[in-house]
């Protein structure tokens, strides 16, 4: 059986997120939150890096950009199976408020009011299970979206595989996701997302849209 490319990045291929405008592509930004940052020591600057450059290019270029975050002060689902680790993880991360958001380098600009914020209780992994994004993806005519995140093994997987199911083209941005376990990210990458999602560096995803402008 023949092995899929790790991405399409063609403008004539309809698979291809090329195929689409920028302002039909979303950039999600999820559950990169300061906490977050503590558990990957390693690669967390990359990660932050890779995103901030992201954004900078995306907010330049004319992509939508929506940040998906784990809203403390909800309680996870008794029902959850994950729902005491998860709780536990927000409670620890109330205790110093700041390090529930963003850092500041991803946050929007304070002249920008085109980047919304959609928030999900913890226990719930994939960002779009978050109150109103569907309805925002709906509105905006959003037909790709473009991924980074904590962990790839998380919110990473499960909202990738949930966009690409709902007929998003999907795209990781590899170098702008991590996990605890490496070998678990490139397995995630190069094995579980790779045929559904178009799975890129950084520096590909901008060559690309360079080259095709």
């Amino acid at each position: 059986m023949q092995k899929p490319p790790p991405a399409i990045l063609e403008r004539s291929d309809p698979r291809s997120p090329l195929s689409l405008e920028p302002s039909q592509i979303a950039v999600l930004v999820l559950d990169l939150h300061a906490f977050f940052f503590g558990f990957v020591p390693e690669a967390g600057p990359g990660v932050l890096s890779a995103s901030k450059r992201l954004l900078n290019f995306s907010r330049r270029d004319g992509f939508r950009v929506a940040h998906c975050l784990i809203d403390a002060d909800q309680a996870a689902s008794p029902h959850l199976k994950s729902s005491a680790r998860a709780n536990g993880i927000a409670q620890a991360a109330k205790a110093k408020p700041e390090l529930l958001l963003e850092p500041p380098e991803l946050r929007a600009p304070a002249d920008r009011d085109d980047e919304p914020t959609f928030l999900r209780p913890p226990g719930i992994v994939s960002a779009l299970e978050s109150k109103g994004i569907k309805d925002w993806l709906e509105k905006e005519n959003i037909r790709g979206v473009v991924l980074v995140g904590l962990s790839t093994s998380g919110c990473v997987i499960n909202t990738a595989k949930a966009a690409a199911d709902r007929g998003l083209i999907t795209t990781v941005v590899e170098d702008g996701c991590a996990d605890l376990d490496p070998e678990v990210h490139s397995m995630v990458l190069t094995k579980l997302l790779v045929g559904q999602c178009h799975i890129v560096s950084l520096e590909a995803w901008e060559e690309a849209w360079t080259a095709s402008s």
